[in-house]
């Protein structure tokens, strides 16, 4: 008698590239449940680049034996657009679609309580607007004792989800950067410090220092007043650190040790909405407190440097 294969319901959405191996590992952990729909976001190979080709087919060959989902589409680029304009536009035409998703990228290797925790937080919150964003990581070790969960200003994307509702209000051009909106978030920092390191982030980041698309989030999340949930129990193993073909993970990083468990189910909920103010103080000396510009072009010279 066959074990009893659990189902999610809500969307899962897995975005992958030119990483095989790691598409591959993702794929199998996704095929212990059954997913009720899967959106797969594809970007095209580099011109003149034979690896990206390569790896490419191998992935189209892996997606085309998903016996795993009871429905699958598919957005595949044929040319490279890049890692923000892809994610950006295929997440643009998953919400218009769905009222809520779990959004994996390759590297993210969720462990097997990622997607029920996620199901079970969208369908508790999905009318609260104070929520914005669900986050499978914590890379605090020890966070918590007394609940499964936290709330907190940061949303870490190392697997995560959200609603339409929220991505609604996503700009990737960040036009609604301006002096009065910056000073209006300095409310939301602890610290005089932490409020001008995102201030720097974001302005690096609306100016093209910083390619990303995960701190537009960030900016529309904290302009909106929200806050996100974050579980008590780091959930996500990142396999993208070291790896030859990594974004934004090649060099070092300061949580790149944490590994991914379970979270006890039941869930305990906290007993206020406000956000863990020890925790995100952790969460920012840990992971904020070099600066960002400096932080990705060390790791872009890191990438060039291996390639060589």
């Amino acid at each position: 008698m066959k074990d009893h294969i659990p189902e999610i319901k809500v969307p899962v959405v897995i975005i992958v590239f030119n990483r095989a191996d790691l598409a591959k590992l993702l794929l199998d952990r996704l095929s212990q449940f059954r997913l009720s729909k899967l959106y797969i976001i594809m970007d095209g190979p580099r011109d003149g680049n034979a690896k990206d080709l390569d790896e490419r087919n191998k992935i189209l060959n892996m997606l085309d034996q998903i016996g795993f989902a009871n429905h699958i589409e598919s957005q595949i680029s044929d040319n490279n657009m890049g890692c923000r304009d892809r994610i950006v536009s295929g997440l643009n035409w998953v919400f218009d679609k769905e009222e809520s998703a779990i959004i994996l990228e390759d590297d993210c290797l969720p462990s097997l309580t990622f997607l029920p925790f996620c199901e079970l937080m969208l369908d508790k919150y999905k009318d609260d607007e104070r929520v914005g964003v669900i986050s499978g990581s914590n890379l605090i070790e020890s966070s918590g004792k007394d609940n499964t969960y936290h709330f907190s200003k940061y949303c870490n994307i190392w697997g995560w989800a959200s609603w339409r509702r929220v991505w609604k209000n996503y700009d990737v051009e960040m036009n609604l950067l301006n002096d009065s909106n910056l000073q209006n978030l300095r409310e939301r920092f602890n610290y005089k410090y932490e409020y001008k390191y995102w201030c720097a982030v974001f302005s690096q980041t609306k100016s093209g220092g910083i390619q990303t698309w995960d701190y537009q989030l960030w900016l529309s999340v904290w302009l909106n007043g929200q806050i996100s949930i974050v579980p008590s129990v780091n959930q996500i193993d990142n396999l993208g650190f070291g790896h030859i073909d990594a974004t934004h993970t090649s060099g070092l990083h300061p949580a790149q040790h944490v590994t991914a468990g379970n979270i006890t189910f039941p869930l305990t909920e906290p007993h206020s909405m406000l956000p863990d103010a020890v925790l995100d103080q952790k969460i920012f000396s840990l992971l904020y407190t070099f600066p960002p510009f400096l932080t990705r072009a060390k790791n872009k010279l890191l990438r060039v440097l291996f390639r060589q």
